[in-house]
């Protein structure tokens, strides 16, 4: 895992913001498999899961006492159809998705 990023302060140090990306690479392994009917996961020796590197794409800032963030997750999901990804054999992982947060500090 992998997280390469720029950051920076702007405003008199009031705003600080991180751009950049996180990079995932598992190797390849035998997965657990899974058996929806019982809801249980097996040791299994006839699949291996490959290789795959998952991109993440995010921004990160802080604005006095906020801290606001944005997340686009599997930015290559579909960009090399011949490398399926998945954790578990014929099951696949999460979809791209788009996620975003904030927290707020609230003093007296």
């Amino acid at each position: 895992q992998n997280s390469t990023y720029y950051e920076n302060e702007f405003f008199k140090k009031a705003l600080h913001i991180k751009v950049g990306f996180d990079v995932r690479l598992q190797d390849a392994y035998y997965a657990d498999n899974y058996f929806a009917p019982y809801s249980i996961f097996y040791n299994q020796s006839d699949v291996k899961v490959k290789i795959y590197p998952v991109f993440d794409l995010f921004v990160s800032a802080t604005i006095k006492r906020m801290r606001v963030f944005i997340k686009y997750e599997h930015l290559n999901q579909e960009l090399f159809p011949e490398y399926p990804s998945n954790n578990f054999p014929h099951y696949p992982t999460e979809p791209r998705v788009l996620r975003f947060g904030f927290s707020w500090l609230f003093f007296d």
